[in-house]
């Protein structure tokens, strides 16, 4: 099992801007540093790491989401999370605009797994242009569906794609209230 990072060691080595939702490396000191020989004290290691990173920002853009090593990976806005409550996330993360390189503390809030896939954009694979609907071929009718819970839930089969839409907005509203997305 990995060891979580906790606030306390987080504080020490980074800051995170609540309003920018930008985290900054802070200056370390040589007492977070290993000797390595002669040529590497720990001064010198200090001083070069302090010169390259301290103040500048941190993470890189991974699978279109901001990570931040610190001894393994951590996203962002988990760092966030932890940074702002002191608690490890117990649930996913949403960013509320579904915008994932925004940070912001006021755009993420604690999310089970089917509110944040509520909160998500229309499927690229999805042809009815509705979302949660879809052209039955069999039958030949819209039907409406809905995932809730790991399970899909089907809402009926109707004459126009608008109609099975307008179940899957009643059903999303049900389901994810704040979290419902509907395009």
């Amino acid at each position: 099992m990995v060891k979580k990072i906790t606030q306390k060691q987080l504080k020490k080595i980074l800051h995170y801007n609540p309003k920018t939702g930008v985290f900054t490396w802070l200056e370390r000191t040589p007492n977070m540093f290993v000797d390595e020989g002669v040529y590497h004290t720990k001064f010198q290691q200090c001083n070069w790491w302090n010169s390259r990173y301290a103040g500048k920002q941190a993470g890189h853009l991974n699978k279109g989401y901001i990570r931040i090593k610190i001894k393994e990976n951590y996203y962002a806005h988990i760092l966030a999370y932890i940074y702002m409550t002191g608690k490890q996330p117990n649930r996913d993360i949403d960013h509320k605009n579904r915008k994932p390189l925004d940070n912001r503390w006021i755009n993420l809030r604690l999310a089970t797994e089917s509110q944040n896939i509520a909160n998500s954009k229309i499927s690229t694979t999805n042809t009815s242009g509705f979302k949660g609907v879809s052209w039955h071929k069999r039958i030949k009718k819209w039907q409406a569906r809905i995932g809730f819970n790991k399970k899909r839930i089907h809402l009926g089969f109707f004459n126009t794609a608008k109609e099975a839409y307008k179940a899957y907005c009643v059903a999303a509203k049900k389901y994810f209230g704040e979290f419902a997305r509907f395009a």
